[in-house]
């Protein structure tokens, strides 16, 4: 038996007892584990913490060899596996930052192009007064917009041709001032929560 049974509850790793705890023994302790997952990984440390809190489990030195291996050795290892993924994926989010505005740019590029086009393609029509033009399977049309409005002064606008917008907003960083200066501030809490850094 080994230590992959163990960990992931092979029928061969060691007896169950009537909690649900397995319990190892010499031989499936000699030989490590297979790659395990970081999700399988924590559930079996979870695991042997709750066998060493146990009073009446007989196998306390073994549990504690078992918990210490984990976390001594295989748990960085696989901590050591998520960083060198995470940090591949950092420099290809970079690249794929770096193409995308690339793309960006040379789309807009195009937009302005197609713009000047449509653009001197009006002048042409309107100069030689053409409201419809059949060119293979095209057919261009000439015609008035609905108009533009250009507001050349707000102030002069009579009232009734103008909307008030009232915003309000929370000063979340005053909020979190106060809170973390221990004040009470109606309407808001201070959520505490926990992150990773890697260096």
């Amino acid at each position: 038996m080994s230590w992959d049974d163990w960990l992931t509850g092979g029928d061969a790793a060691g007896t169950t007892d009537e909690r649900g705890f397995r319990h190892p023994n010499e031989e499936h302790m000699a030989t490590k584990p297979k790659a395990l997952t970081l999700y399988e990984l924590t559930a079996s440390v979870a695991e042997l913490r709750d066998m060493l809190l146990a009073d009446d489990h007989d196998d306390h030195a073994l549990v504690e060899e078992a918990l210490t291996e984990v976390l001594a050795d295989l748990v960085p290892a696989k901590v050591a596996g998520y960083c060198s993924v995470m940090a591949q994926w950092d420099g290809e989010c970079a690249m794929l930052d770096a193409e995308i505005k690339r793309l960006q740019a040379h789309k807009s590029t195009r937009q302005n192009a197609k713009e000047r086009l449509k653009g001197r393609l009006l002048d042409a029509m309107t100069a030689l007064d053409v409201k419809t033009v059949d060119a293979g399977t095209f057919r261009v049309r000439r015609q008035a917009t609905a108009g533009r409005v250009e507001v050349t002064s707000v102030d002069a606008l009579p009232a009734a041709m103008k909307t008030t917008t009232l915003t309000v907003k929370p000063d979340k960083a005053a909020i979190a001032k106060a809170l973390k200066a221990g004040e009470a501030v109606p309407g808001a809490t201070l959520l505490s929560g926990s992150t990773v850094r890697i260096r």
